[in-house]
């Protein structure tokens, strides 16, 4: 079964109460449906009574009614407010995590294993955990990158205590990412 046509046009203001009835008719048509579904509970928990149809992209997640970053407050900031985003964890390939940022120490304590997960789509970084042993470590990131259906999906990486990056998506045959 394909998704009907979405009803919303570009800068077109919203009831955030019809965005949410959209979203849900759609959620048994969707892969990923979980993280999905996370999402647009998340919309429904924190963003306003009215919200912004604003896609970044003509297509893709960048398109995607599920996508947060998709929509705007009528004042043009994002739908769920930074400190929300910043303390929430992370579910599925595409929520928050409470350690998110651009600067994440990349280095694992001493003995550790450090897996890093990526947002593709805003370029953050966020702390998925420490291991005590390598094969933990792969098997977490290993796990997360099967996982991955979409070229904007997160992608996870390893490193080691000195801040060496020591494997990534290549490891379960994808493409080596960015």
């Amino acid at each position: 079964m394909k998704l009907k046509k979405w009803i919303f046009q570009k800068g077109e203001q919203c009831p955030l109460s019809e965005v949410i009835k959209e979203c849900n008719d759609h959620l048994p048509l969707v892969i990923l449906k979980e993280s999905k579904e996370e999402m647009v509970r998340r919309m429904e928990k924190y963003a306003p009574r009215t919200i912004v149809w604003s896609p970044l992209t003509e297509r893709g997640w960048g398109h995607s009614r599920f996508n947060k970053n998709c929509w705007r407050t009528v004042e043009g900031d994002p739908i769920i407010p930074k400190d929300v985003t910043n303390s929430e964890k992370k579910i599925g390939a595409v929520t928050s995590s409470a350690r998110r940022g651009y600067n994440l120490e990349l280095k694992a304590p001493v003995g550790k294993f450090r897996v890093v997960g990526v947002d593709l789509f805003s370029h953050e970084d966020y702390l998925m955990g420490d291991y005590d042993s390598r094969a933990e470590a792969y098997k977490v990131a290993d796990d997360h990158n099967t996982k991955r259906s979409g070229s904007m999906d997160d992608i996870y990486y390893v490193y080691d205590d000195q801040g060496t990056y020591i494997r990534g998506n290549e490891a379960v045959g994808q493409k080596i990412s960015p």
